[in-house]
């Protein structure tokens, strides 16, 4: 079985730092947000992080070859596929309900098209072990019923403070040359962060889910990367020399097709810290907002962490 380690949660939650981390591991193969590559790489001109547009970069032009043959260069293909995974991934039936033969056929294809193109992946960089940011609730549910891959599927949770203030500023996005990643109103971001939490913890049975919180892995870095890996065996017993401490050596080099813009940091050194700016510049109605809107999910969070502890 080919593995492969998903990280699913709210958008700025920090995944992007935590694959970059893993990416460091001999036999560890970068994605980035992959399910992104149709739209923001190959359709909107997003670049690589190696700095190649992912269309140009050689490592992605050979694994998308190896895959489909000429067809991703097919504009009518890409369209298709973004329009499968709008029906294929959508979380309106994770909670039951009758699906309709047409959304089972478009999950049916869609399936079937990014299963070709991990194990491409997997076949073209010689990897061991796949790290993909994604996301998304249903990708993740899409993920684990790939035939021959055995997806590992890592929740994490930031600070819903943290989230919220993240989505108001104005950063750039390397990606795109002289222009900003979106931003969101408080609301609407921790009302995204409620769902999709919500979604994730409440099917983490069937997700086999791990749960990782990032404020304590801004705390100690390696301790939680030790624990996001320790059920994956082709790298479960590696010793994590570039971390120490706080202090992490970026060497190896990724080919991440979206998100957050460290991922095209080239520094030797890296120094992981949680963004606590929220405590200090994120007004206090907003922080009343997010508090309310937030709670639900950190009262289902205690009481589910207190039940497992007891089983």
């Amino acid at each position: 079985m080919k593995e492969l380690i998903l990280i699913s949660g709210s958008g700025r939650s920090g995944s992007t730092i935590i694959d970059l981390l893993v990416a460091q591991i001999d036999g560890v193969f970068s994605v980035g947000e992959i399910m992104y590559i149709w739209d923001r790489g190959l359709r909107d001109g997003w670049k690589c992080s190696c700095g190649e547009l992912v269309s140009e970069c050689n490592v992605w032009r050979e694994i998308l070859f190896d895959a489909y043959g000429d067809k991703y260069l097919d504009r009518s293909f890409v369209d298709k596929v973004i329009q499968l995974r709008s029906r294929a991934t959508s979380v309106r039936s994770l909670f039951g309900g009758i699906v309709s033969s047409e959304v089972k056929k478009c999950r049916k294809e869609y399936r079937e098209i990014m299963q070709r193109l991990y194990s491409s992946v997997y076949k073209i960089t010689r990897c061991k072990v796949i790290i993909d940011s994604s996301k998304e609730p249903g990708n993740a549910f899409l993920l684990k019923s790939f035939s021959d891959f055995n997806v590992h599927v890592v929740h994490l949770v930031r600070s819903p403070f943290g989230v919220a203030y993240s989505w108001t500023k104005d950063v750039k996005n390397k990606a795109l040359e002289e222009k900003s990643l979106p931003t969101e109103g408080v609301f609407f971001s921790s009302l995204e962060w409620l769902v999709v939490n919500s979604i994730l913890l409440a099917k983490s049975k069937r997700l086999s889910s791990k749960l990782v919180e990032y404020e304590s892995f801004a705390h100690n870095p390696k301790k939680s990367i030790q624990y996001l890996i320790s059920s994956v065996d082709p790298i479960r017993c590696s010793s994590l020399q570039f971390i120490q401490k706080n202090d992490v050596s970026i060497k190896t080099k990724i080919h991440s097709v979206s998100g957050n813009p460290c991922r095209f940091e080239v520094k030797n050194t890296i120094t992981i810290k949680a963004d606590d700016k929220w405590k200090r510049e994120l007004p206090l109605t907003s922080k009343l907002i997010v508090g309310i809107t937030s709670f639900p999910f950190l009262l289902f969070k205690s009481v589910f962490k207190k039940i497992n502890e007891r089983i």
